[in-house]
C-alpha cells in the first residue's frame, strides 16, 4: 500500500482524532460541539473514536462549528505532536496484526498509544 494511501478504519481514526484535538484546542465539550454542529453527543462520540465518518453535509457543519475550512478538517494530516502516531496509521504494521480476530477495534489500539 503506498504511504500516502490511508485504509477506510486508519481514515476514520485521523478524522476522528482531528476532530477531537481541534474540540479539545477551543475548549469545548462534546455536548456543546454536538449542539452547535446539529448532532447528537452519541454520534459525535463514535466520529471521534473512530467508528464512524459523517457525510458531506455533517463534515461541512463540523468544520463550520470548529472554525475550520472542510479542506483542513478533511486533511488526512496530523498536527506535528501526533506525526509518529500519523506515520504508524500510514504503515502496514498496525494493518498487519490480526486485531480483529481477537476483537479489537483500531480506534482503541490509537486511543491507548
Amino acid at each position: 500500500m503506498p504511504s500516502n494511501t490511508l485504509k477506510e478504519p486508519n481514515r476514520r481514526v485521523i478524522f476522528g482524532l482531528k476532530l477531537k484535538l481541534r474540540r479539545l484546542s477551543l475548549a469545548v465539550s462534546p455536548a456543546d460541539l454536538a449542539e452547535r454542529a446539529g448532532l447528537s453527543v452519541s454520534y459525535l462520540n463514535e466520529i471521534e473514536k473512530g467508528k464512524k465518518f459523517p457525510k458531506k453535509d455533517k463534515i461541512a457543519r463540523l468544520a463550520g462549528a470548529l472554525q475550520l475550512t472542510e479542506q483542513e478538517l478533511l486533511s488526512p494530516h496530523l498536527d506535528k505532536s501526533m506525526a509518529p502516531l500519523e506515520a504508524l496509521l500510514r504503515s502496514n504494521f498496525l494493518n498487519e496484526l490480526p486485531m480483529e480476530r481477537f476483537g479489537i477495534e483500531l480506534a482503541k489500539v490509537v486511543e491507548i498509544i
